[in-house]
């Protein structure tokens, strides 16, 4: 018989608490990026990560296919700094741990949710005017 009551433990849960703490790896621009929305938002670069994910989840019909159109008309052609890369924690919730993994394996057919935060974060600089691509699409940049 299903209870009707949450516990308080099970209502904490439930909340906003960020239960995985992610190893993710990041270049200099997803960096910038992460910076620039920060600002925008007013949280720190975590909070930004967490924020992108969140806006990517409330539109997500919406989103999932001109994201896989940024991937692949923009992202694939794009120049990137290759092997300077950086190890930063990211406190998330399962809800977007798990939507970091759909994303990897809708773009990428694996489970690099390093990457899928990369392209999620370029993608969203872009979409609300944080980045341009210059050079027909072959660099991502922040603006300012």
């Amino acid at each position: 018989m299903p209870r009707a009551v949450a516990t308080a433990t099970e209502a904490t849960k439930n909340d906003v608490t960020r239960d995985v703490r992610a190893c993710i790896s990041v270049d200099s621009l997803t960096l910038d990026l992460l910076e620039k929305i920060g600002r925008k938002y007013q949280v720190n670069k975590s909070a930004a990560a967490n924020t992108v994910i969140d806006l990517y989840l409330a539109k997500s019909k919406v989103n999932s296919e001109s994201l896989v159109a940024f991937h692949q008309e923009i992202w694939l052609k794009a120049v990137h700094q290759e092997g300077r890369y950086t190890s930063a924690r990211f406190d998330l919730t399962e809800v977007e741990n798990d939507a970091l993994f759909v994303i990897a394996r809708t773009l990428f057919g694996n489970s690099n949710r390093s990457k899928a935060l990369r392209v999620l974060v370029a993608y969203f600089a872009i979409e609300y005017k944080l980045a341009e691509t210059h050079y027909q699409g072959f660099v991502i940049r922040p603006i300012g």
